[in-house]
């Protein structure tokens, strides 16, 4: 069971990467305003040379290779809440790496998610 355990953390490690990663790249893209036709065309061409989207969808990658491994041995009702830790992780990196604003009522909701992980955790 440890490395099923070691298996979610890996993939939870996975995906965060991955985000952080995207979230980079499309930071040095820049805003993107308008989804029209002639905009499309050259933002899928950024996107698709951006070293950071490039390494983050590797990683997406990876990550779902992990995750597939997962669902050939637990059930997906027990592993797929502790996806959830995601957001905990995403939530600090916003923070600390990224400098984002946190708010109150958001860092509730992280402390709900975690206890709800603790919850299924321990007697799921």
């Amino acid at each position: 069971m440890l490395i099923n355990y070691l298996i979610i953390a890996l993939t939870i490690l996975i995906s965060v990467t991955g985000q952080t990663l995207l979230k980079t790249g499309m930071t040095s893209l820049g805003k993107v305003d308008s989804l029209d036709m002639a905009s499309v065309v050259p933002l899928v061409l950024r996107m698709a040379t951006n070293i950071w989207v490039i390494l983050g969808l590797s990683f997406f990658v990876m990550g779902t290779f992990f995750w597939l491994i997962l669902l050939s041995r637990l059930d997906l009702s027990y592993v797929y809440p502790f996806g959830a830790l995601q957001y905990v992780l995403i939530f600090a990196i916003s923070y600390f790496f990224l400098h984002e604003q946190i708010s109150g009522g958001r860092i509730v909701g992280v402390l709900f998610i975690l206890l709800g992980i603790l919850i299924i955790g321990k007697f799921g």
